[in-house]
């Protein structure tokens, strides 16, 4: 199906691309030097900002926003997600902060909670074998 190879080769291409990032740990735990570890889960985002999400049809060029358009990765540690399960996203969010940054922090969050959700399904989904 054209829909999960194309999943899956960006899925691996985020692999390798991490692993690229970390391969100082790699080799130092083969070369028996303490590293610690910790799971990770990442992922694909497609973030709009608010002018945007309201208004689809109109271009935010002007509004100096036109460049946070764009595919983002989350990289989010284990405990993040057990937390995210739990806080809802306004909890998040310091006080005083504009409104932009309000919505930008809960958005965020959102997609964190989103990221946690999509996990805890395909835990309980059985395992495909290719």
């Amino acid at each position: 199906k054209w829909e999960e190879r194309h999943r899956q080769r960006i899925t691996d291409q985020m692999v390798n691309r991490i692993s690229a990032a970390t391969s100082e740990g790699h080799v130092a735990r083969d070369m028996g030097f303490p590293v610690a570890s910790k799971r990770y889960a990442f992922g694909l985002t497609y973030e709009l900002p608010p002018v945007l999400e309201s208004h689809p049809d109109e271009s935010d060029i002007r509004g100096g926003n036109f460049c946070n358009t764009k595919f983002r990765v989350l990289l989010v540690s284990s405990e993040v997600l057990e937390v995210a399960r739990e806080i809802e996203p306004a909890s998040v969010v310091e006080p005083g902060l504009s409104e932009s940054h309000t919505q930008f922090f809960e958005r965020r969050w959102a997609n964190i909670r989103a990221l946690a959700e999509l996990i805890d399904e395909a835990d309980e989904r059985p395992v495909k074998r290719r």
